[in-house]
């Protein structure tokens, strides 16, 4: 009998230990398992986002070739082929109506074989603008098609705000601005009163201030006649009464 209870013990011992072994494996692998799960999603690597490329500063050189191509044309529109590419599509209008002014035309095949000559360029990054002084030269002809007595290698200077559009990695040209630059006239130190007026002027006022400056000359000598006079006329009086 006694023997029989330690047996039950034993077994239920035994099945106590075996089901803590079972507990504490499966609780292991549970445990591997979620391990596993939690460094796969930290591996993981991010989506990148893809983003479009940026257009670089816009540089003298692209400022440089469209002027080459706008400037340089045997006649009137013979280089629109050339400096399309470089323009906007509402840029490339304008200059076709431009072309088409009645003004140009009636000097198309009299101004011929215009050649860029070179520009001082610069670049403004932040508004995407370029200022550029250009220089070339064309031959103007007396007849047209005819070079007989023609003036060749005429040049010329112009000076013109270039306005730019981007436009994916590229700058389009999108709007030109004749600029008039005007120079101050150098005044002599010591100027009259009216200081905006011409050199013209200032030269009646220089001689109006010359026949000032006689006038008084002039009055001051009188003054010193009638003194003469009058002292000559004291003295007979004085020689008069003696």
């Amino acid at each position: 009998m006694y023997k029989e209870k330690m047996v039950m013990m034993a077994k239920r011992m035994g099945y106590v230990v075996i089901g803590g072994l079972i507990f504490l494996i499966g609780l292991g692998i549970g445990i591997g398992l979620t391990n596993k799960e939690s460094s796969k999603k930290v591996e993981e690597p991010k989506k990148e986002v893809a983003t479009p490329p940026k257009a670089k500063d816009l540089t003298n050189k692209q400022v440089k070739d469209f002027l080459i191509a706008y400037y340089t044309k045997k006649n009137l529109g013979e280089n629109r082929k050339r400096y399309e590419p470089f323009v906007t599509t509402n840029m490339l209008n304008e200059l076709i109506e431009i072309e088409a002014e009645p003004v140009n035309q009636a000097y198309k095949g009299y101004i011929v074989d215009q050649v860029f000559e070179k520009a001082d360029i610069y670049v403004d990054t932040e508004n995407q603008a370029a200022i550029a002084t250009v220089t070339y030269k064309n031959t103007q002809l007396a007849t047209k098609g005819s070079y007989e007595n023609a003036l060749e290698n005429q040049f010329h200077e112009e000076v013109i705000k270039i306005s730019f559009l981007q436009q994916g990695k590229r700058y389009l040209v999108n709007r030109i601005d004749y600029v008039a630059l005007t120079q101050p006239v150098s005044q002599p130190r010591n100027t009259y009163k009216t200081t905006n007026s011409t050199m013209g002027v200032q030269q009646v006022e220089e001689g109006t201030e010359g026949d000032t400056q006689s006038e008084g000359n002039k009055s001051d000598l009188g003054i010193e006649l009638n003194s003469t006079e009058a002292t000559k006329e004291e003295e007979k009086a004085n020689d008069t009464t003696q």
